[in-house]
């Protein structure tokens, strides 16, 4: 009997020794989860900013080509321009 409780006694010590370990590499893993999460984070609003800033050029160039294209139909013209031709 005396034997069975001995046994009985490190299984539980190895249960709750593996619990804990358990419990340490699953807090590992969600804070590189987490640190991973964050990365993500700040690179989606670093691409967020710069497609915003490209949006914001490839409009003054496209209004910059309409009112060209406007101001031609219109018979305006650059001064070094010979009346309007290239």
């Amino acid at each position: 009997m005396k034997v069975m409780k001995g046994v009985r006694k490190i299984v539980w010590v190895v249960l709750a020794v593996a619990l804990m370990l358990s419990y340490v590499w699953m807090r590992m893993v969600h804070n590189k989860v987490a640190e991973h999460v964050v990365e993500l984070r700040q690179e989606t609003e670093i691409l967020v900013a710069r497609l915003e800033r490209e949006k914001m050029e490839l409009n003054k160039e496209l209004l910059a080509t309409r009112l060209e294209d406007k101001a031609k139909a219109m018979g305006l013209y650059y001064p070094w321009e010979d009346h309007g031709s290239d």
